[in-house]
């Protein structure tokens, strides 16, 4: 059985809507080497996009593909 990485899985909701392209400019705005957990890192990645005055978007659809569980996300991370 073949997985599907995040990000091919996210790409129909950014065709959807193209405004979720500005979720990942709040990526490079992290530290790079800090939350290594992946479900850390969606959290942190939430926290910085609302700090930028917008709503979360991308990071919930994340979340809801994976699964909110950190089992989800983790198989995901190491796929």
């Amino acid at each position: 059985m073949r997985t599907m990485t995040p990000a091919v899985a996210l790409l129909p909701e950014f065709r959807r809507d193209p405004s979720l392209w500005g979720d990942c400019g709040a990526l490079n705005t992290g530290d790079a080497h800090g939350n290594r957990d992946p479900s850390e890192f969606v959290a942190s990645w939430s926290a910085r996009i609302q700090e930028q005055g917008t709503a979360p978007h991308t990071p919930q659809s994340l979340r809801s593909l994976l699964g909110s569980d950190e089992t989800g996300l983790r198989s995901a991370a190491m796929s």
